[in-house]
């Protein structure tokens, strides 16, 4: 599961997304995975 936070504070926004890519059982953490194609 993807998690997606976004905060508005001041007329500014900010978007945050964990950077964990599994295979199954596989963890791939996020300076091996620098694709964005998850957040559509």
């Amino acid at each position: 599961m993807t998690t997606l936070v976004v905060v508005r504070k001041n007329n500014e926004v900010a978007i945050a997304a964990d950077s964990l890519t599994t295979f199954g059982d596989t963890r791939l953490p996020a300076h091996f995975d620098r694709a964005s194609d998850k957040i559509v």
